[in-house]
C-alpha cells in the first residue's frame, strides 16, 4: 500500500508537466506586451489591439486565466486499486491534473491514432517518473473528449501504460473551433464559478478541494475569446524540449523550475494562488529577465514555424516548433553523469540536473526557448485574429494584407 501511495504522489504531484503556471503567465503577458508595442502583420490584429487597449485589465486577465487554467481541467479521470476515480494529485498544496498528459507531441515516431502521437509510456524513457505510469492497477476511468470519436479511442478500464494520449494539437484545434464558431460579444462581462476537484493525496485518501475559475467576455471580440488561451498554452508547451519527447523524466521538472528562476532571479514565487484559482492581476511585473523583444522580432522573421503568410495552420505550426525543441537530447552516461546536447551540437555534462542547469550554455538556450514561446504566442494570436475577422466579413483566409516582418 505504501508503494502505491508513493508512486501516485511522486508522479502526480511532482510540480508540473510543462512550464509552470508562473512561466505560462509570464510568457502570455510577454506576448500581450509585444502585441501592444510592435507593428502587426494584419490589419485585423490592429483592430483587436484597439479593443484590447480599451479593455486592458479584462483582456489580460481573461487570456492569462485561460492559459493557466488549461492545466486544471477535470477531463481525465484515472482509477487504481483501493481508490475512487480521481483527476489529479495533491501534496503540500501542490496540484497536478491528469489533463496535462494531453500537452505533448511525440516527434520522431510515426503516429498511430493521430498524425503525431501524444504522451505515451511506450515512447518515453520507461524510467524514473515515466515508469510510474506503468503501475499495474492504474487505469483510465473516463476521458471527456470533445467528440464521440475522441472518446471511443479510450475505453474505460484501459491500462494507462498502454495508452497513447492525444497530441497537444488536438485539444488546441478543438478550442479554436469553439472560438471561431462563437459570435462577437455585444457586451463585456466576467463569469466566475467554483469546481470541486478529486485529487489523490495518499493511500486510501482522496481530497476534494474547491478551485475558483474565471473567464471574461470582451465587447467586440469573440464570446469564447478565452479558448484562445488553450491554443496558446499548447503551443507554449511545444517549446519545452521534453514535450516533444513524451517524457516527464530526463530533468523535465528541474528544467521548468530553472526557467522560473531565470525569469525571476531575485523574487520568491508563490504558486499556491494558481492552484486554488485565487490569483489575479500582474503580481510579478519585475520578473522579466528572460524577455527579449529584439530576439522575439528576430524569431518572428527567421523561424519558418512562425510565418504568417497563410501556409501554416495551428497543428503544422505546433509540429514545427516541437521539431525544433526535439533537437535537445539528454543522456545518462556510464560515469553516472548527465549529458545534455543542444540543437547546435554543443554538449555539457554534470553530476545532477540542477548542476547542469547552472551552466551558461543552458541559460542561453533556455532564453531562446522562452522567447520562442512568446513569439509563437504572438503568431497564433495574429493568425486567429485574422481568420476570425475574415470569416465575419466573408473575406479571404490567411492572406496577409500587410506583411511587416
Amino acid at each position: 500500500m505504501k508503494i502505491l501511495s508513493w508512486i501516485f504522489l511522486l508522479f502526480f504531484t511532482s510540480k508540473g508537466h510543462a512550464y509552470t503556471n508562473f512561466s505560462h503567465e509570464r510568457i502570455t503577458r510577454g506576448a500581450l506586451n509585444y502585441l501592444r508595442t510592435h507593428t502587426h502583420t494584419f490589419l485585423e490584429t490592429d483592430e483587436w489591439a484597439r479593443i484590447m487597449s480599451e479593455n486592458k485589465e479584462l483582456v489580460d486577465e481573461s487570456l492569462v486565466r485561460s492559459v493557466v487554467d488549461t492545466d486544471y481541467k477535470s477531463d481525465m479521470w484515472l482509477g487504481a486499486i483501493f481508490h475512487e476515480s480521481f483527476s489529479g494529485g495533491i501534496e503540500d498544496g501542490w496540484v497536478n491534473m491528469f489533463t496535462t498528459l494531453t500537452h505533448f507531441m511525440t516527434i520522431g515516431v510515426p503516429g498511430t491514432l493521430w498524425e503525431n502521437n501524444g504522451f505515451s509510456y511506450k515512447y518515453g524513457s520507461k524510467s524514473g517518473r515515466d515508469n510510474m505510469l506503468n503501475y499495474f492497477s492504474l487505469v483510465l476511468k473516463d476521458y471527456n473528449g470533445s467528440t464521440a470519436e475522441w472518446r471511443g479511442k479510450y475505453p474505460s478500464g484501459s491500462k494507462v501504460g498502454d495508452i497513447i494520449f492525444p497530441p497537444a494539437n488536438v485539444p488546441a484545434e478543438k478550442a479554436l473551433e469553439i472560438l471561431f464558431s462563437s459570435k462577437r460579444a455585444t457586451a463585456s462581462r466576467s463569469i466566475n464559478w467554483d469546481e470541486r476537484l478529486a485529487l489523490i493525496s495518499g493511500i486510501f485518501k482522496t481530497e476534494h478541494p474547491i478551485r475558483h475559475f474565471w473567464r471574461g467576455e470582451i465587447k467586440g471580440l469573440p464570446v469564447r475569446f478565452d479558448q484562445l488561451g488553450v491554443a496558446l498554452h499548447m503551443i507554449q508547451d511545444m517549446t519545452v524540449p521534453h514535450h516533444s519527447m513524451s517524457t516527464s523524466d530526463l530533468c523535465h521538472h528541474e528544467y521548468e523550475f530553472a526557467v522560473d528562476n531565470l525569469a525571476c532571479p531575485n523574487g520568491k514565487i508563490n504558486y499556491r494562488p494558481y492552484h486554488d484559482g485565487s490569483y489575479f492581476g500582474d503580481v510579478y511585473p519585475q520578473c522579466e529577465s528572460l524577455y527579449d523583444e529584439k530576439m522575439i522580432t528576430r524569431l518572428m522573421g527567421e523561424v519558418p514555424a512562425l510565418r504568417l503568410d497563410g501556409t501554416l495552420g495551428l497543428s503544422e505550426r505546433m509540429q514545427k516548433i516541437a521539431e525544433m525543441s526535439h533537437l535537445w537530447s539528454w543522456q545518462f552516461l556510464a560515469n553516472k553523469k548527465i549529458q545534455l546536447k543542444f540543437p547546435d551540437g554543443n554538449k555539457i555534462e554534470a553530476e545532477s540536473c540542477t548542476t547542469l542547469m547552472n551552466h551558461d550554455k543552458f541559460k542561453e538556450q533556455v532564453k531562446y526557448q522562452y522567447n520562442l514561446a512568446i513569439a509563437a504566442s504572438v503568431s497564433v494570436f495574429e493568425s486567429v485574429a485574422y481568420r476570425y475577422e475574415s470569416a465575419q466579413t466573408c473575406g479571404p483566409l490567411y492572406t496577409p494584407r500587410i506583411n511587416r516582418y
